[in-house]
């Protein structure tokens, strides 16, 4: 019998205004996208899933801590740390 193996995905998503996806969405899994978006995964890999994708929608669509906020719930520690996380990486 073949040895099972489990695999632990992270997904964030890239566009803040998107709606998301239904139960019938279907994914297909490529190579991780270099760039400012692998930095924000990597430089991020001990924080939270907000302060993540806080980072994300900062750099893909300048989303402030008041847009954010509206829409989902975080921390201003989260967002805090998120912002450091971007800045690291747009640089």
């Amino acid at each position: 019998m073949p040895e099972l193996i489990t695999y632990t995905l992270s997904a964030y998503c890239a566009d803040f205004d998107e709606d998301n996806p239904s139960e019938a969405s279907r994914f297909t899994l490529d190579a991780p996208q270099g760039g400012v978006y692998r930095c924000i995964v990597d430089t991020g890999a001990d924080l939270s899933i907000g302060a993540v994708q806080a980072a994300v929608w900062i750099h893909s669509d300048g989303v402030s801590y008041e847009q954010m906020s509206e829409r989902f719930e975080i921390t201003r520690a989260d967002w805090q740390s998120g912002l450091s996380v971007f800045q690291t990486c747009a640089n």
